[in-house]
């Protein structure tokens, strides 16, 4: 069950499935990648208010089912996800660049 937020004039329930894919479609999420990801985007979530429902993360793909606030766009929950996992798997992971 989604939980609703309220505003002065508004109640709403906003959930995104996002689907991403690496760079060539490249067969690299699995190990310490696969766990890395996860705990990142975890952590990035929670930092932003967010609650993820549901996470898998296949050899190739990514699928993300989250709650997010009803202020941030789309496109943004997007940007801020993607952005982060893939500065700080660059970081832990040189080899991925």
């Amino acid at each position: 069950m989604l939980d609703e937020s309220k505003g002065k004039h508004s109640l709403s329930q906003i959930a995104y499935h996002i689907v991403w894919i690496p760079k060539y479609r490249r067969k690299i999420l699995v190990g310490k990648v696969r766990n890395v990801l996860e705990e990142v985007l975890r952590e990035k979530a929670e930092a932003m208010g967010w609650r993820i429902i549901a996470m898998e993360i296949m050899l190739d793909h990514t699928h993300i089912f989250l709650q997010a606030d009803n202020k941030t766009p789309p496109s943004e929950v997007v940007r801020y996800l993607k952005g982060y996992s893939s500065r700080k798997l660059g970081l832990a992971f040189p080899w991925l660049r």
